[in-house]
């Protein structure tokens, strides 16, 4: 059983640099907690709070498909899309940026061909699960030109799901050379964490522009603990440290109470 150091209040066990927005379901009014709230507040300090009640481009808002528990957020079935504010996405159009999605307890349409976890409005961005390819899941960063540069991993659902998934991208470590489908033991420069541990990688070497971007789609539901999110990219010790703490504060059976509370 995972133990927090001690004399450590829990906002020291994760890592603060570079956050620009996080997301904590055990504390969704930064604070307070609020079961009937339709906003989802940043509790950074950054104020890039969510309201469920914005369209995601053409799709409904969301809030009629949101629910809470004391420790997370329940994105119901057939739910939509849960979008970021402006200043969240407009972090995506740099060079570096770290996604973390603290999941919990998720289920999806097996007659679909495939779902997004994250998505960009123009789909720049986006991490899709590809239902009918042995559940590949891959992160679509700009035009990595073609499948074969971008990270991707089969049988992904066990990596998915009650996990704290990563996503990271430097787009300055790029050498120059897109070659990981023929030189695969290059770090790429594009990566995909479960739980700390690095499970896929590839290359991408060009900048983004994206209007939107919102977490989920109609295609799959379950609960979401905490999301973060980084303007930089965050190494594999950081990100083991994260998953840590997520481990101690969201699924330990020790009643640790919120995260943040």
């Amino acid at each position: 059983m995972i133990q927090p150091p001690p004399a450590i209040t829990p906002k020291q066990n994760y890592i603060t640099d570079g956050l620009i927005a996080w997301y904590d379901a055990s504390n969704n009014q930064n604070g307070t907690h609020d079961l009937d709230s339709t906003v989802w507040k940043d509790i950074s300090g950054n104020e890039n709070h969510i309201d469920f009640t914005e369209p995601f481009g053409s799709a409904n808002p969301s809030s009629e498909k949101i629910a809470w528990t004391n420790s997370s957020l329940i994105i119901q079935e057939g739910g939509g899309y849960i979008k970021f504010p402006s200043d969240v996405t407009e972090n995506f159009w740099g060079n570096n940026y770290t996604i973390e999605i603290v999941t919990s307890n998720l289920s999806y349409d097996d007659s679909v061909p495939y779902f997004k976890l994250f998505q960009s409005d123009n789909d720049e961005l986006a991490a899709y699960v590809r239902v009918d390819e042995n559940m590949k899941l891959w992160l679509k960063n700009n035009d990595s030109n073609g499948d074969s540069f971008r990270p991707t991993i089969y049988d992904s659902w066990d990596y998915i799901n009650n996990k704290t998934l990563a996503f990271t991208s430097d787009l300055t470590a790029f050498d120059g050379i897109q070659d990981i489908n023929t030189n695969p033991n290059q770090p790429g420069n594009v990566h995909i964490y479960s739980n700390g541990v690095q499970i896929a990688k590839g290359e991408s070497r060009l900048d983004m522009y994206i209007g939107d971007l919102a977490l989920g789609d109609p295609n799959w539901s379950g609960s979401i603990h905490s999301i973060r999110i980084y303007n930089r990219t965050l190494t594999q010790e950081e990100l083991e440290i994260n998953a840590i703490a997520d481990q101690f504060y969201y699924r330990s059976t020790i009643d640790s109470n919120s995260a943040q509370n």
